[in-house]
C-alpha cells in the first residue's frame, strides 16, 4: 500500500472512530473527490460497522453531460453493491422562481435532498466529500471577501461529516490511480469566471511553490483558530445572549465582535462580513434609542438599551387598495372607511355588532382625493406636504419617538397624489380637511 493511499485510509477511519455513525449517506456526484469517499467508505463498513447508502442529484443544468453523471454513479453503486437513491430537480425553473442564482439554488436542493433522503432511510450521517484543497480554497475566499470569521469547512456540522479534510487533491488522486477507480468531470470545474476555480487553478499552484505541503499547513492554522475561536465565543455567549449594547460596548474587541456576531444568530440573520461587525459596533457604542441597522437576512435595531431584531425586517413592502367598510391590515389592525353622506358609523357598528376599540379617526374633504385611496407601508424617500412644506416621513418617525419594531406596520394613508394622512402620527396633507359637503371618514381601529 502507498502512503498516499494509507493518508486516505487513516484520515478516514480516525475520522469515523471519533464521530461513529450507524448509517450513512454518502453524496455522490461522481467527481474525484465523491468517488474515493464512496470506495473507501465501502472497504470499511463491515469493520467500522455502519449501513450504507448514497445520494446522487441531478440538477438539470448541464445537460447530456449531467446525465452521464447520472449514469456513472448508478453503475458504480451496482458494482459496489450500495443502495443509490438519484433525485432530480430543475434548478434553473427554480432559481427563476426562487430569483436566487444558480450555484446558490442548487446548493440549497442538494443539501434538502440529502437531508430528506437521510431521514426518509434511517441514516444518522451525511458525509461530504470535502478534502483540505477545499478548504484552503474557503480559506482564501473568506479571506478575500472580509468574512468575520475564519472557520474553513467544520469537520463536523449536525449530521454532516466531512471525513477526508485532511487529505489532499494529490492524495485523492493517487488513491484513484492506486486502486483504477474511474470518475467523471464536471467541464465548468475548468472554468475560471467562478471564484473558486480561480482560486484553485491560479492561487494554489503559486502556494504550492512556495509550500508543497501548503494544504497541511493551511489546515494546521485553520484547526488552531477554530479552537481559539470556540473559546472566545464561549466568553462572548453570556453578553451575546442578554443583548445589552452597553455590555456589548464594553467587552473587549476580540469579545465584542464575537457577542455581536452571535447575538445576530440569536436574531435569525447571518452571513456577516467584517464590515458588518465594524458597523454593529458603532451601533453599539453609540446606544441611540430606535437606531437600526439594515444587514444580510434582516434589521437590527438599538430599542431599550437592547440589541433586537426589527419587525421592519420581516416586513413586505405591503399595498392594500382601500373599500367602503372594513379593511384589514398587515398588523391585524382595521381602517374602517366610510362616506359620510352614504352610511352612519354608527349603525353600522351597531349593525355588525362587534366591539372595535377606536383609536384615530379622521374625516376628509372627499372632493381633494384623487383616485384610488391605499394604505402601504412607509418607503424610503417618503414625504408629505403638511404645514406648507414636504416634511420627511423617516424625520418624523424619530422625532414623534415611534419604534423602529413600529414603523414598518404603521399605515400610510394614500392617493394619487401621494402621502394623504399618517394616522399614528396624526398628520394630515394640506388643503385635505377643506370645508366640504362630501366628506369621507377613516377610521384606525381594532376589534376589542
Amino acid at each position: 500500500m502507498t502512503p498516499a493511499v494509507s493518508l486516505v485510509d487513516r484520515a478516514f477511519c480516525e475520522f469515523m472512530k471519533s464521530h461513529p455513525r450507524q448509517g450513512l449517506l454518502i453524496a455522490l456526484s461522481g467527481g474525484a473527490d465523491s468517488v474515493v469517499l464512496l470506495h473507501v467508505a465501502s472497504r470499511y463498513r463491515e469493520l467500522l460497522g455502519y449501513r450504507l447508502e448514497a445520494l446522487h442529484v441531478h440538477h438539470g443544468i448541464r445537460g447530456v453531460e449531467a446525465d452521464r453523471d447520472r449514469e456513472f454513479c448508478i453503475d458504480l453503486c451496482h458494482k459496489l453493491g450500495i443502495l443509490l437513491t438519484v433525485r432530480e430537480y430543475d434548478i434553473p425553473s427554480l432559481a427563476t422562481l426562487e430569483r436566487a442564482g444558480l450555484e446558490e439554488t442548487a446548493r440549497k436542493y442538494r443539501y434538502l435532498a440529502l437531508e430528506e433522503c437521510a431521514a426518509a432511510r434511517d441514516l444518522d450521517g451525511i458525509a461530504t466529500a470535502h478534502t483540505a484543497t477545499d478548504n484552503v480554497e474557503t480559506v482564501l475566499l473568506q479571506l478575500t471577501r472580509g468574512t468575520a470569521s475564519l472557520h474553513g469547512i467544520p469537520p463536523t456540522r449536525g449530521a454532516y461529516l466531512r471525513p477526508l479534510l485532511t487529505v489532499s487533491r494529490e492524495g485523492i488522486l493517487s488513491y484513484l490511480q492506486e486502486y483504477g477507480l474511474p470518475h467523471v468531470e464536471d467541464s465548468s470545474n475548468e472554468s475560471v469566471e467562478y471564484s473558486r476555480n480561480l482560486i484553485r487553478h491560479r492561487a494554489l499552484p503559486v502556494l504550492r511553490q512556495l509550500n508543497p505541503r501548503a494544504e497541511q499547513a493551511f489546515g494546521r492554522a485553520i484547526t488552531c483558530a477554530r479552537e481559539d475561536d470556540d473559546y472566545l465565543q464561549a466568553l462572548a455567549a453570556p453578553a451575546a445572549e442578554r443583548g445589552n449594547v452597553g455590555e456589548i460596548a464594553a467587552l473587549p474587541a476580540p469579545l465584542r465582535s464575537r457577542a455581536l456576531i452571535a447575538r445576530c444568530g440569536i436574531l435569525g440573520i447571518g452571513s456577516l462580513s467584517a464590515i458588518h461587525v465594524d458597523a454593529l459596533v458603532r451601533l453599539c457604542v453609540a446606544a441611540i434609542p430606535h437606531s437600526a441597522l439594515d444587514l444580510p437576512g434582516g434589521t437590527v435595531a438599538v430599542e431599550d438599551g437592547l440589541l433586537v431584531r426589527s419587525v421592519a425586517s420581516v416586513a413586505e413592502d405591503w399595498e392594500i387598495e382601500l373599500h367602503p367598510g372594513e379593511n384589514l391590515l398587515p398588523d391585524g389592525s382595521i381602517l374602517l372607511v366610510f362616506r359620510e353622506n352614504e352610511t352612519d358609523i354608527e349603525k353600522y357598528i351597531a349593525h355588525q355588532q362587534i366591539i372595535y376599540k377606536l383609536l384615530i379617526n379622521v374625516t376628509l374633504n372627499f372632493a381633494t382625493i384623487e383616485g384610488t385611496m391605499i394604505a402601504r407601508a412607509r418607503r424610503a424617500g417618503d414625504r408629505i406636504l403638511s404645514g406648507g412644506i414636504h416634511r420627511s416621513v423617516k424625520k418624523m418617525f424619530c422625532d414623534g419617538h415611534i419604534p423602529t419594531t413600529e414603523r414598518e406596520y404603521t399605515p400610510i394613508i394614500c392617493d394619487g397624489r401621494g402621502i394623504l394622512w399618517i394616522p399614528i402620527l396624526g398628520h394630515i396633507r394640506d388643503g385635505s380637511q377643506d370645508c366640504g359637503n362630501d366628506r369621507i371618514q377613516l377610521l384606525l381601529c381594532k376589534r376589542g
